[in-house]
């Protein structure tokens, strides 16, 4: 604590960008071997002690190890003598040069005393810079020393640190669990978008140099280098070879395979803070506030004196805090083209990344880690009952934002297909996509194996009405319920959601409508095992599973001809015009599902129909529309 202030006496300002290495062959050899050696040793590299450290950093410095760095004695030069660093590789240390009377610092030195030698500093910047957000790697409190490194630092210590802030311990530590639940979204806001921030600013770095421009205008012209810019921009060597020079160019320094460039590092960092997003994304955890209501209590105080009353815990203690927070800011963080900083409470845009030339979407270049991403908050906003853990459905409040995220995603940046081809662009869309529509599913009666009762129906057929194509279609089978419903198994990519009861329309057949969902992919789509259509479609085909075979005591199992315990179903002629030979159908079906339920679980179907209708309507939400279900999963 002492060095800053003594620094501040002799008037050096803050300095927040200590930590980053600077490139080679910038700064004497000397510097950057003492540099590196600390970098490698838990971050303990510094080139000013005028630095905010991490205190996980600082609590590691042996004292003898607290001195000025070497930024500390070129301010102290400029400050106290008038002169600046100048430098050329090969030199020892730096020469320092007199400022010029007019106070303008050349970029090269005019004296012929310092020919060939450059104006040369450690990366630095100020308070302002920090508190705006206008360098991802000028920020308090930070560690590493590259993007990769801060960027790890500052997922591992938010991970570090987010029990502490889910659980208010009032009880234990006098603590607000108000103000906990204010600092978890603070924390997850200001953590997550300084995190975002360095894809940003790789994005930023490529368009502002010619160089790495006109390298990535060769990627953009390849679908495969798009979808595969993650793999590619970490090895090279693995590009095709219309574009593996391209590649070589981002992610090298002048082409030498052995020295990666600080693009090569942006990219790894956006990589991995996309995958941890993924992770938290996965993580399980309440979506409200976990909160004892039999256990209130207010902390005994004497009302205007030294001691104040605790009202956090007057309706009910708080035993855990909501994931919601670090959820929602971990899904805005990845969609958004508008990175913040955080200003008191308020979230600001920062003005570098947020412009019309910016304003980048990470899904364009990182279509894998982000579809994945939003793969999980789906699937983990799909909360089916019947389990220990859930014991019926609900969805997630994630789902409610998602939409709005989405479509910040797909449509508020700019990175349409004015910069980049369209069928890539109205792919990464149609990864979330479903149609949705009004279908009649026809069920006629087959006739029943010999041997069988004639008026009982054992099977039936199932198809459903294409009014597009004109035509029925079969569907691969359907089982009636009790009380009418129907579930029937769509084909690939389709799934019923049943809206009506089964009618009869004559003694040969009856129908139901549904809500019919579905979806078409590319049988090329190089996203079909990550996107959020594969995800619902393996949890809708999961819990179909789990009613219609189980473990081998589902519908399949017991509604079958050659089950002699299934008596089949009753259907006499003129079904569709007698209410009597109606109610007659009705309960044998009831009978036969009473007699199916005393080898198994009732709830395990019951549970399956819920669940496809969470599926559809969550879909539906996706897709920006309301279901008249949806309000059924709802939790307020």
């Amino acid at each position: 604590l002492p060095l800053p202030e003594i620094g501040h006496f002799l008037r050096l300002g803050h300095q927040f960008n200590a930590k980053y290495l600077p490139k080679t062959g910038t700064v004497p050899e000397k510097y950057m071997e003492t540099l590196t050696t600390m970098a490698q040793d838990n971050y303990k590299n510094y080139t000013t002690v005028m630095d905010y450290s991490s205190g996980r950093t600082e609590i590691l410095y042996d004292k003898d190890e607290l001195v000025p760095g070497p930024h500390d004695r070129l301010v102290v030069e400029y400050l106290y003598n008038q002169k600046y660093p100048v430098f050329k590789p090969g030199m020892d240390d730096f020469k320092f040069a007199k400022v010029p009377d007019n106070g303008k610092i050349p970029d090269v030195p005019p004296d012929s005393d310092y020919e060939g030698m450059k104006t040369t500093y450690f990366e630095a910047c100020s308070d302002i810079e920090a508190s705006l957000a206008m360098d991802p790697y000028c920020r308090r409190w930070d560690r590493g020393y590259d993007a990769f490194t801060i960027a790890e630092s500052i997922m591992e210590d938010y991970k570090e640190s987010l029990v502490y802030s889910l659980n208010a311990f009032t009880s234990a530590r006098g603590d607000n669990p108000d103000r906990r639940l204010y600092y978890l979204w603070y924390h997850s806001l200001r953590s997550f978008s300084h995190a975002r921030s360095f894809y940003d600013e790789m994005r930023v770095r490529i368009d502002n140099n010619p160089q790495y421009a006109n390298a990535f205008s060769a990627i953009r012209a390849s679908q495969d280098s798009l979808y595969n810019f993650s793999k590619y921009c970490l090895n090279p060597e693995l590009a095709p070879a219309s574009t593996k020079d391209a590649f070589k160019t981002l992610s090298y320094v002048d082409g030498n395979s052995q020295e990666k460039s600080e693009i090569h590092n942006l990219c790894r960092a956006s990589q991995y803070v996309l995958l941890e997003f993924k992770k938290l994304l996965e993580r399980k955890g309440s979506d409200y506030n976990i909160v004892d209501y039999d256990a209130g209590y207010v902390a005994s105080g004497i009302g205007g004196g030294d001691i104040a009353r605790d009202w956090g815990s007057i309706f009910g203690r708080y035993r855990e805090i909501s994931f919601l927070p670090v959820r929602l800011s971990a899904l805005l963080a990845i969609s958004t083209p508008t990175p913040w900083f955080m200003w008191g409470p308020w979230q600001v845009p920062i003005q570098r990344y947020s412009n019309t030339d910016a304003r980048y979407s990470m899904q364009t270049l990182f279509p894998y880690e982000f579809m994945g991403a939003i793969n999980a908050a789906v699937k983990n906003s799909l909360r089916f009952g019947g389990t220990i853990d859930q014991e019926s459905a609900e969805m997630g409040r994630l789902m409610f934002y998602l939409p709005s995220f989405l479509f910040s995603s797909n449509y508020l940046s700019n990175d349409k297909t004015n910069r980049f081809p369209q069928d890539y662009i109205d792919n990464l869309r149609s990864q979330t996509q479903f149609n949705f529509r009004m279908t009649p599913v026809l069920l006629s009666k087959l006739d029943p194996p010999q041997g069988r009762t004639p008026t009982r129906v054992f099977k039936f057929k199932t198809t459903y009405m294409d009014f597009a194509k004109r035509q029925e279609i079969d569907l691969p089978y359907a089982f009636l319920l009790p009380e009418g419903r129907v579930l029937a198994k769509g084909l690939e990519g389709q799934f019923f959601l049943p809206m009506t009861r089964f009618r009869f329309v004559n003694d040969a057949f009856g129908y139901i409508w549904s809500l019919e969902m579905n979806y078409t992919s590319k049988h090329d789509d190089p996203l079909t095992g990550v996107s959020v259509r594969a995800g619902i479609d393996e949890e809708y085909q999961s819990i179909l599973r789990n009613c219609v075979y189980g473990d081998g005591d589902g519908l399949n199992a017991f509604f079958n001809e050659t089950n002699n315990d299934f008596v089949g179903f009753e259907v006499l002629s003129g079904i569709a015009t007698d209410k009597g030979l109606r109610i007659r159908f009705e309960d044998s079906v009831k009978t036969s599902f009473e007699t199916y339920w005393q080898e198994s679980n009732p709830q395990v179907c019951e549970e399956t129909m819920k669940g496809i209708g969470l599926i559809i309507s969550s879909s539906a939400l996706l897709n920006g529309f309301f279901t008249q279900e949806a309000f059924d999963y709802i939790l307020w």
